[in-house]
């Protein structure tokens, strides 16, 4: 499914902040504090 609807919106910018660190190779956005159901 996509669109507003879609269940992964939720996680987009947390998934862009993952990836983005790890293409900088260091820790620009903070995304230790948050509790997720997701393991990095």
């Amino acid at each position: 499914m996509r669109g507003v609807a879609d269940p992964n919106l939720s996680l987009m910018a947390w998934r862009s902040a993952i990836i983005a660190n790890s293409l900088l190779g260091r820790q620009v956005y903070d995304v230790t504090g948050e509790s997720s159901v997701f393991d990095l």
